[in-house]
């Protein structure tokens, strides 16, 4: 076999590319892949973005602080909430106790001595196993 037809053979069983078989040779490609994590995205996003959409760049900064500031003020309506209705507790607790002890004492006063006594007994025994409760969580 001569040159011409080894190159004619190879040109036609190979898979490669032949300057004969295409005009334009085939370019590399290559694919990037970026990620970020966190709300302000890195310096050179914010670029392309605010190219993209003027002024987004500013959003972008800006909200993190109103973000930040917007939980600050609803944790602060939730402490509120809890101290209000801790004091509700408090309050209905003495109510309940006040009512609890006169009722035990009247039935001293009334001649249910040892009645009386059982009932200031338990409610006093009660509130106090209640309060050391609470002082321990």
């Amino acid at each position: 076999m001569s040159d011409l037809e080894i190159k004619k053979k190879n040109s036609q069983d190979s898979t490669h590319f032949s300057p004969e078989s295409s005009k334009s040779p085939e370019q590399p490609q290559l694919a990037s892949f970026a990620q970020y994590s966190g709300p302000i995205p890195p310096p050179n996003f914010l670029i392309q973005y605010e190219q993209l959409l003027p002024g987004i760049a500013k959003r972008f900064l800006e909200e993190p602080h109103v973000e930040a500031q917007h939980r600050r003020v609803l944790e602060e309506l939730l402490v509120q909430e809890q101290i209000k209705l801790s004091r509700r507790g408090q309050k209905m607790a003495f109510c309940l106790a006040t009512v609890y002890i006169l009722g035990a004492f009247s039935a001293i006063f009334l001649g249910y001595s040892i009645e009386g006594l059982g009932a200031l007994v338990v409610s006093v025994a009660t509130f106090a196993g209640i309060f050391i409760y609470a002082k321990k969580r």
